[in-house]
């Protein structure tokens, strides 16, 4: 399945029925990813401390890494390996009450203190 995030601003999120979370309510910040991504891995604590402070989902596209521990408050969800997906990531895409208002490439520099 190809997905390509810069479109769905403005629309419900056409992948929500796949991941294994449910983020349709409140805003929410999703990280996707494949775990084998330089900057998905150097991405991962600063969005790990930001979902101190807001809904942090960190959704993670197959093949999955078996050895991935979740040790921090964002939600870690993932889309199922019944197909293949296609996408460049990482991929930061915002969302209010299940509506894409941003999506993007390119990751936002966020400090540890959650700033951008």
């Amino acid at each position: 399945m190809m997905l390509q995030p810069e479109t769905w601003i403005g629309k419900p999120l056409p992948i929500a029925e796949y991941i294994d979370a449910d983020l349709s309510s409140g805003d929410w910040t999703i990280l996707l990813h494949r775990h084998d991504c330089p900057e998905f891995q150097e991405a991962v604590p600063r969005y790990e401390d930001l979902a101190y402070q807001r809904n942090i989902a960190i959704v993670e596209m197959p093949p999955y890494n078996s050895e991935l521990v979740a040790d921090g408050p964002a939600l870690h969800a993932r889309l199922p390996d019944d197909r293949e997906w296609f996408v460049q990531t990482p991929v930061e895409i915002q969302l209010d009450d299940g509506i894409v208002v941003n999506a993007s490439t390119e990751l936002p520099v966020i400090t540890l203190d959650g700033k951008m």
